[in-house]
């Protein structure tokens, strides 16, 4: 037995069996390396998707609080600082408004909104002060407010476009009176602000 394993032994040292293992190792090597190349040719993939949660607000930090533009004579424009809006939201919105005809006082005969002036006819406009202070925006063309359907208004020199979230800025209003009145007394006028998904 002891002959048995002796003789073994020296086979497995022999300079021959040695190159085998050798060999044999080098081949193990080379089938692992092929199996990861040829694994890392061929990833399996899939799509992930995602939809943020969130809202699209607008605040007025004067909400539900009168702003009297006072005595106004007809056919003139006058403005008066609304407050600070804020988005609100959590994502970046347009900022849209709609007003209501102006109310006549006790059975009068109210003012309707309209692009242009005329009897017992006003404009209304709505921006934001330049650079988000407090300083009258310059007034442009795309700041008219209508009645039917909201409307995109100016901010940051009249510009209309994006206000990321939790963007604060101040709002003003300019009214333009109609050229003859039928009724005396103060008019009163809804205002309302939106934010909506930008373009």
């Amino acid at each position: 037995m002891v002959d048995f394993v002796s003789n073994f032994v020296k086979i497995l040292n022999k300079k021959e069996v040695r190159t085998m293992k050798k060999i044999l190792a080098l081949l193990v090597v080379c089938m692992f390396v092929g199996g990861y190349l040829h694994a890392a040719a061929n990833p399996g993939t899939c799509l992930l998707t995602v939809a943020p949660a969130g809202t699209w607000s607008v605040k007025i930090d004067t909400e539900n609080v009168t702003r009297d533009f006072g005595s106004v004579a007809l056919n003139t424009n006058d403005t008066v600082a609304i407050g600070t809006i804020t988005n609100d939201g959590n994502f970046a919105s347009e900022w849209e408004a709609q007003a209501t005809d102006a109310d006549a006082p006790a059975a009068g005969t109210n003012w309707e909104l309209d692009s242009s002036v005329a009897a017992n006819q006003y404009t209304l406009e709505l921006a934001t002060s330049t650079c988000a202070d407090t300083t009258e925006p310059a007034w442009g063309a795309t700041d008219d407010v209508d009645d039917g359907s909201q409307a995109e208004f100016g901010g940051c020199t009249t510009a209309e476009g994006t206000v990321a979230a939790e963007a604060s800025k101040f709002l003003w209003a300019r009214i333009k009176t109609p050229t003859t009145s039928t009724t005396s007394g103060t008019f009163s006028i809804t205002l309302s602000v939106f934010a909506t998904a930008p373009d």
